[in-house]
């Protein structure tokens, strides 16, 4: 085969008359051959090269005449090719007809024909690698109608790869289809019987080809009507509902975040779930552009699909919210209040993360897809959140800089759309690339989302002009939508009355916090959109009877957790909404359930004190004289950042942010931000590195050790506190301050600069091409950087979670002011009766006590009988009284009051007045109790819910009290950091060590466990000290006889235990106690010497090499008279001694 002559085989190649086809049938298995059995790709490259034999191969397709067999091969011969490289694809499509050919072979393929069915295989295999390269080259052949087409008439009848590979075909191709073409129709008809196809991977695509074909739709700006024609969203909701644990038929009783009880999910439900992403992104994408499949959509089995789903698990239930977060604003407020698709740019890149070896790799693929025009790739990277859509490579190109000038005009519009900043990049923005390459279409697109002022657009309209321009157009839109109703008016109701109780008991059903954040935002959206009538109907309603208490009961939950400010918000703006809307019947059960009483903590004390704070700084600043140079060991600040020189680094931070400036440093520094360590170049790219304990203990440690050396007494310095040309200079760095409330921070070996602004939590780095990058603090950095010297100066930096905080007081203290102060003053009558009982019973414990007239001997008892009779009236109806006005009307106090005795009960005499007190309290509760009402129990239940209601131990409560799903907390590791106490001198220190443990282990199995890492075993003392020695050495023997595998009568078990004396059995040959040697020596093949005399009941594999004179010997170090032995039964590999 090496010998062949390539020009002698291509010229065979060519050959296709009459005799002829017989050689060129055997040049062809020749060159196959050839293709498959080379080792060097490179010299089968050169020996027959693709420019050449390429388009011989695809000639054989343009001849009509050819047989099926010799087609065949062709083909097979082609997949070689593009199986060895890509690059291939091209020298296919430029020959003209070519790719249509392979197309209208699966038109006319012969199932009956075993040759006429692999040809089309084959064809089918080789269009998949071509649409890698070249989609929109098979498109425009007609390639998808023609596998379409073979799919749905000849699916059936072919291999399950063929199949797969012919569905990726089609997927690939759908990415290519405009909502104007003609065969628009039958390709919506196809899929839509493909979505019921028996085969999943086939199901799955056929939904994926109808998200890419939507995703064009809106692109383009068209309805997506026509997609839904053939029963598109039937399918759609069968598949949602199907997802949550019920194909069909009413809601499932499945809680949210949870499998349903009993049999596990099933594989198929498994990828059900996972398809709900899809498909809630696909029904948005239809609502969003259609409002004729909208209309249709609200008044088909929506809510059943969407309440089944919620059965599912947390991805399934969050994205089933996301669908209900949109149709509400399509319900209440109309398609015109739908968000419009952002271009801008947070400026500060989530989480910091660094990419590793593996994920540049993935990067140059994604180039690599940009630059092979592979849409789909790309918008399958993004969409999947695998690649953040401002991503900077390590030369500081974006993803919009490579489509710009490698990619589609389609990839730079869903780059756009997704929030990708075209002014982004390091060598230039992504409009000049477009410039730069000659792309006119591309440059116009990223002209329009230029934030440059100056730019035109395609209208040659500067954007102050098209900002006039719109102003007007806005102005007559606004008159023109005056008239009409907003949202849907008939099914918003319906919804509203649907929805509101079922995520009330979504939240109140869940343990996972995620879940539980989105039903609250959900709910307060409800609460929000529903007017006083419609919140009344939904309160009156069937499913809402006691929608009420619901709702009050969620706020008085957000409002009991602590650090969740955004809760609190949502929890504080649905009550604000229920107190407007609702009127007396939530206020009651707001009062009843102590939320007003949480909201009147939340709004505090209202004081000044913080302003008279603010202003007596300023003075103080005015005297001290701003700093010459920055000395180490001395303290110095500006604004609210504080300064400090170490060694060899300048330290700069404040409550949001901090900095660490090498002297040596040609420009990188680190920083911690939002809790995490990263380091700045002068890309102004942050890469996160090990972002470990490690790293930021170390970090700390540095910055702890500078400012010890400062002297307690020593007062801060301010520096750059007015505009000058002062500049303060510390290894490579300086500092300046050029503009009013900022200084700047250079480094002599770069023009990169670092900014920081007095009312910026954080700071803006400015890269050395004059790109601007905005780094902001959304939480501060907690007490390890609390300053000791700069006590109270000027204006706190607020971050987002402190501005937050300021929102939740001042609106608790506005709902208090307004509505919740009038109705605390005018307890509820049910308190009133709990207090007045509270008062008889404390007043015949004083008239009992006192003793100091004969007749108050039976008024007291009178009295607390009189009492108590009241008291068991109450408890007769359990949802009278709430835990909260049970416990703030002191009747909790006054009952430990009447059965305590207040002296020590060492006194015999004292305990007298106790136990008639007792007697009374116990001849009360017996006499009322019968058959239906037992108010000793009633007691006991509501004093446990008082408890519970104002306990605050360290305890996680991850559900509601009675539901069936607290178990799960169970599957959830506890971690400990342990700590040796002081004055412990005997145990090893392991104080900072994290140990992890299961809820369900025992007190007993944790102490053993722990015993082993702080005390010497008895393993670890000398071998004179072992009682199975000293045992020996006292003349004792001992007789050992074998029962079966596992007992506990062998040799090796009694030294491993001691002499049967610790509490479990350790290998003898692991610490020690006896020798294990072998033939290998020390080191075996596989496993290790200890190994032969392990207990495990699963075998372990450890043996010598396959050697006749191999052995194994163990030395006890003790006398034996064996008459036999036995290690255990090999049950594990031929060649293992286990």
């Amino acid at each position: 085969m090496a010998d062949v002559d390539p020009d002698t085989l291509l010229e065979w190649l060519q050959m296709g008359q009459g005799d002829e086809r017989d050689m060129q049938l055997i040049a062809l298995e020749q060159l196959c051959m050839l293709l498959l059995m080379s080792d060097n790709v490179d010299r089968c490259f050169e020996t027959c090269p693709p420019r050449t034999f390429l388009p011989a191969l695809c000639k054989i397709f343009l001849d009509e005449s050819a047989p099926d067999n010799v087609l065949e091969v062709t083909a097979r011969a082609i997949t070689y090719y593009l199986d060895v490289s890509a690059e291939c694809t091209r020298r296919i499509v430029g020959v003209d007809g070519a790719i249509k050919a392979l197309c209208n072979r699966l038109v006319v393929v012969e199932l009956n024909n075993r040759t006429s069915r692999d040809l089309a295989e084959q064809c089918v295999k080789v269009l998949e690698l071509i649409c890698t390269r070249e989609s929109g080259a098979v498109f425009e052949a007609g390639g998808l109608n023609c596998v379409l087409s073979f799919i749905r008439d000849s699916g059936h009848l072919v291999h399950k790869d063929t199949l797969h590979s012919a569905m990726a075909v089609v997927s690939r191709l759908c990415s290519k289809m405009e909502p104007q073409d003609s065969s628009l129709e039958t390709c919506v008809e196809s899929l839509s019987s493909l979505l019921k196809h028996e085969d999943h991977q086939v199901s799955d695509g056929a939904l994926r080809c109808f998200a890419s074909l939507a995703d064009r739709f809106t692109r383009r700006g068209v309805d997506p009507a026509p997609l839904a024609k053939h029963g598109l969203t039937e399918e759609l909701l069968s598949r949602m509902a199907a997802a949550g644990g019920t194909v069909s038929g009413p809601a499932s009783s499945c809680k949210p975040g949870r499998p349903s009880a009993g049999a596990g999910p099933s594989a198929s439900d498994s990828k059900l779930s996972n398809q709900v992403s899809t498909i809630v992104s696909l029904l948005s994408t239809l609502c969003r552009g259609s409002p004729l499949v909208t209309h249709d959509l609200l008044r088909s089995a929506l809510p059943d699909s969407m309440e089944s789903a919620l059965g599912g698990d947390e991805r399934c239930v969050l994205d089933t919210m996301r669908l209900v977060d949109l149709l509400l604003v399509l319900l209440f407020e109309g398609r015109k209040a739908l968000p419009k698709s952002t271009a801008g740019s947070t400026g500060r890149i989530p989480g910091l993360r660094r990419l590793d070896s593996s994920g540049e790799r993935s990067h140059r693929q994604l180039i690599d897809c940009i630059r092979s025009k592979d849409t789909d790739a790309l918008i399958d990277a993004i969409d999947t959140g695998a690649f953040e859509v401002n991503f900077m490579d390590d030369v500081g190109q974006t993803l919009l800089n490579w489509a710009s000038a490698f990619g589609t005009q389609e990839m730079v519009e869903f780059l756009c759309e997704r929030g990708a900043d075209v002014n982004r990049g390091q060598r230039s923005s992504s409009l000049h690339y477009a410039a730069c390459f000659g792309r006119p279409q591309v440059a116009i697109c990223t002209y329009s989302r230029c934030s440059n002022h100056l730019c035109v657009s395609g209208d040659w309209m500067c954007p102050v002009n098209k900002s006039d321009d719109k102003k007007k157009k806005d102005v007559n839109k606004e008159e023109e939508e005056g008239s009409e109703p907003k949202g849907d008016p008939e099914m918003a109701p319906i919804y509203l009355k649907r929805l509101l109780p079922v995520f009330a008991q979504t939240f109140q059903h869940t343990m996972l916090p995620s879940i539980r954040k989105a039903s609250l935002a959900l709910i307060r959206k409800m609460v929000h959109y529903s007017s006083e009538v419609l919140l009344k109907e939904v309160c009156d309603s069937e499913a809402g009877h006691n929608l009420p208490t619901v709702l009050v009961e969620i706020t008085a939950t957000v409002l009991d957790q602590e650090d969740d400010d955004d809760g609190h918000l949502l929890a504080l703006q649905i009550i604000r909404d229920l107190v407007d809307k609702g009127g007396d019947v939530f206020l009651d059960q707001l009062a009843r359930l102590g939320v007003i009483n949480k909201v009147s903590t939340l709004a505090g004390p209202a004081s000044d004190d913080e302003n008279e704070d603010e202003a007596k700084p300023e003075k103080e600043e005015e005297v001290q004289e701003d700093a010459r140079e920055i000395q180490q060991g001395k303290p110095y600040h500006w604004r609210d950042w504080s300064i400090i020189r170490g060694r060899d680094c300048l330290y700069i931070w404040s409550d949001a942010a901090a900095l660490e400036l090498s002297n040596g440093s040609n420009g990188w520094f680190r920083f911690i931000l939002d809790g995490k360590l990263a380091t700045m170049y002068s890309s102004g790219s942050p890469e996160g590195g090990s972002d470990s304990s490690e790293s930021r203990s170390e970090f700390l440690e540095k910055l702890q050790r500078a400012r010890s050396q400062v002297k307690p007494v020593t007062a801060s310095q301010p520096i750059l506190s007015s505009v000058g040309p002062t500049k303060l200079t510390v290894g490579n760095w300086s500092l300046t301050c050029l503009k009013d409330g900022e200084i700047a921070i250079h480094n002599s070996d770069g023009q990169q600069a670092t900014i920081l602004k007095e009312d910026l939590p954080g700071f803006v780095f400015e890269s050395n091409r004059g790109t601007k990058h905005s780094f902001t603090a959304e939480t501060s950095l907690g007490s390890e950087f609390v300053t000791g010297w700069t006590g109270k100066r000027g204006r706190k930096l607020k971050s987002k979670l402190e501005k937050t905080k300021q929102k939740v007081k001042s609106m608790a203290r506005e709902l208090y002011d307004d509505h919740f102060k009038a109705v605390e003053s005018m307890p509820r009558g049910v308190v009133v009766t709990l207090r007045n009982i509270s008062t008889q019973l404390e007043s015949a414990w004083e008239l009992h006590t006192n003793r100091q007239c004969i007749e108050g001997e039976n008024t007291w008892r009178d009295l607390m009988k009189t009492a108590l009779e009241n008291l068991i009236v109450v408890l007769k109806d359990e949802n009278t009284i709430s835990p909260y006005e049970m416990c703030s009307s002191g009747l909790v106090q006054a009952l430990f009051t009447v059965l305590n005795n207040s002296v020590e009960l060492d006194l015999k005499h004292d305990c007298k007045p106790l136990m008639e007190r007792i007697n009374v309290f116990k001849a009360a509760f017996s006499e009322n109790e019968d058959d239906e009402s037992r108010p000793a129990v009633a007691l006991i239940r509501k004093l446990i819910a008082v408890l519970e209601s104002i306990e605050r131990l360290p305890l996680h409560l991850y559900d509601t009290p009675g539901s069936s799903y607290n178990l799960q907390i169970l599957t959830r590791r506890l971690r400990f950091r342990l700590e040796r106490a002081p004055g412990e001198t005997a145990l090893i220190d392991r104080t900072g060590r994290m140990l992890k443990m299961e809820p369900l282990a025992t007190v007993e199995s944790l102490e053993q466990y722990l015993l082993k890492m702080v005390a010497k075993q008895w393993y670890d003392f000398e071998r004179s000290s072992f009682v199975f020695v000293r045992k020996l050495r006292e003349g004792q023997t001992f007789t050992f006889r074998h029962q079966h595998d596992f007992d506990e009568n062998g040799i090796i078990y009694w030294v491993g235990t001691n002499a049967k004396t610790a509490y479990e059995w350790v290998n003898p040959a692991a610490y020690g106690l006896v020798v294990v040697t072998s033939s290998e020596g020390r080191n075996l093949p596989y496993g290790r010497l200890e190994d032969i005399l392990s207990r495990d009941s699963s075998a372990l594999n450890c043996h010598t090499n396959d050697d006749k004179n191999a052995w194994f010997a163990i030395d006890l170090g003790l006398w034996v008279i064996p008459s036999a032995y036995t290690l255990r039964h090999a049950s594990a590999t031929l060649k293992s001694i286990n």
